[in-house]
C-alpha cells in the first residue's frame, strides 16, 4: 500500500481504545514473541490507564499517533527521564513503543513518529 497522505498528532482520550484494540495488542504480541514472556492478567487494564494518564497531564512523557483517516496505524511513546548525576546531559529522551501497522511500514511513518516524539519531548524539557 503506497500512501499520498498521512496525518502525526498528539494522541487523544478518544483515541486510547483504538491504540490498544489496533496498534499495542500486536505490538505487544511480538513483543512477547521475541521476550519469551507473558503479560500480567492485568496488562490491558494497566496500559489503559498508563495512556490516559499520559493524554491527561504527564509532564514527563507524550504519546503521538499516525492516521491514515479514518485508521490509527501506527504509534509511539516517548519520556523525559533523569541522567545519572554524572553527566552534564541532565535529561534523556527515552522512546518506549513505536509500532507501525505492516502494510504501513517503509513510508516514512516510523520517522515521522519519532521526529514527533523528539520535538514534542525537546519542548518538555
Amino acid at each position: 500500500m503506497i500512501l499520498d497522505r498521512y496525518l502525526i498528532r498528539k494522541a487523544r482520550h478518544d483515541d486510547c481504545e483504538r491504540i490498544i484494540d489496533e496498534l499495542w495488542k500486536p505490538f505487544i504480541n511480538l513483543c512477547c514473541e521475541y521476550e519469551f514472556s507473558d503479560l500480567d492478567p492485568e496488562a490491558e487494564n494497566m496500559f489503559s490507564n498508563y495512556l490516559q494518564r499520559i493524554i491527561k497531564d504527564d509532564n514527563n512523557s507524550i504519546i503521538y499517533v499516525a492516521e491514515v483517516i479514518p485508521h490509527l496505524v501506527g504509534y509511539v511513546i516517548g519520556t523525559i527521564k533523569r541522567n545519572p548525576p554524572v553527566y552534564e546531559i541532565k535529561n534523556i529522551g527515552e522512546i518506549s513503543d513505536l509500532y507501525v501497522k505492516p502494510d504501513y511500514r517503509n513510508q516514512g511513518i516510523e520517522r515521522s513518529l519519532v521526529e514527533a516524539v523528539e520535538s514534542g519531548l525537546m519542548k518538555k524539557d
